[in-house]
């Protein structure tokens, strides 16, 4: 189940150990490695690197399905018992990268993915059930409670611990 996944937030030197899974690296702008007892299976991972070389991620150890993403615009569900690659969203990304970031999120069942402009809600398979853009380049996840999603912001001063909520059913927002 997606929810009890691993969270992959950097590439250490030789790859990151995906455990049974093996060992995932980059090997350029458009393709993954995964090493497995010695040997590297090459994946196509289209335009996911072009924007940055550093990726962060989400995997779930059981099913290895991951889900990849930069500080460009695709997010990107990568099966690795199959290979297949393919971009789940395309996130509104903001215009100034010093104001990009992305984190995963597991709550409630979910898996989220928080960015700078947007909430992804993923199920336990890594499709996107919603996909809700919102206008706090600061938002900070907090959790689900009482069938939604909530964020708070973090900046500016006069603005810290505003908070406000996606509905979990259709990502509609309902505070805040």
């Amino acid at each position: 189940m997606m929810a009890t996944g691993r969270l992959l937030d950097a590439l250490e030197p030789g790859g990151l150990d995906m455990g049974p899974w093996g060992r995932l690296e980059i090997l350029d702008r458009r393709h993954l490695g995964v090493r497995v007892a010695g040997r590297l299976r090459e994946i196509d991972v289209g335009g996911v690197l072009e924007a940055s070389g550093k990726v962060v991620g989400w995997l779930d150890p059981e099913s290895g399905i991951v889900l990849l993403a930069t500080t460009g615009p695709p997010l990107v569900r990568l099966d690795l018992a199959t290979d297949e690659v393919e971009v789940i969203a395309t996130l509104d990304r903001e215009d100034e990268e010093d104001f990009r970031f992305l984190r995963f999120h597991d709550a409630g069942g979910r898996v989220f993915c928080l960015y700078e402009r947007g909430l992804v809600c993923l199920d336990e398979a890594g499709h996107v059930l919603w996909h809700a853009r919102h206008d706090d380049l600061s938002a900070e996840f907090k959790g689900v409670k009482n069938g939604a999603v909530w964020l708070a912001s973090q900046w500016p001063p006069d603005r810290v611990g505003n908070r406000f909520a996606f509905r979990l059913t259709d990502g509609e927002k309902v505070f805040g």
